[in-house]
Formats: structure tokens, C-alpha cells, sequence
């Protein structure tokens, strides 16, 4: 579900090319329901120059409506190249 709620909460202009390079740290605090409705959030945590573009760390936080705790933490590492 993580690159579904990338594409969907942020676009960049001028990108060539997305790679995703994989997670690091990640958590799953609580379970989610079969049925729940759940919505995504994304926070650049850090972006940095690297030979082949951009590497940036985007912390998603996954959470189910009526809940007080996200159910998933995620930080993804992705590579852009403009």
C-alpha cells in the first residue's frame, strides 16, 4: 500500500525515474481489521545528492479511521532522478 499512497499524496515535476531502494526501519504498532478504512501520511525526513540523483527518506504513517495509533510506521528510501 506504501507506493500507492506516494503516488497519491506527492508528485515531483520533472522526474525521469523512481526507484524504490527499500525500507529501514518499520513498525507495526496495531493490527488492522479486514473492512477498516485506512488513510496514509508522508513526511520528507531527508534528501540527499547522490552520483545517480536524489536519494530521500519518506516516513509514511498508515492509520485506520477510529483509531488513536497509526497501524504502520515506515521509513522508505526511494532514488530520483530528474
Amino acid at each position: 500500500m506504501l507506493p500507492v499512497f506516494m503516488t497519491e499524496i506527492f508528485w515531483i515535476d520533472g522526474l525521469t525515474m523512481g526507484v524504490n531502494v527499500g525500507l529501514n526501519k518499520v513498525r507495526f504498532p496495531s493490527p488492522v481489521k479486514v473492512g477498516s478504512r485506512i488513510r496514509g501520511g508522508a513526511q520528507l525526513t531527508d534528501l540527499k545528492n547522490s552520483p545517480a540523483g536524489k536519494l530521500a527518506t519518506i516516513r509514511m504513517t498508515v492509520e485506520v479511521e477510529g483509531l488513536k495509533r497509526a497501524v504502520c510506521i515506515a521509513d522508505t528510501l526511494s532514488l530520483y532522478v530528474a
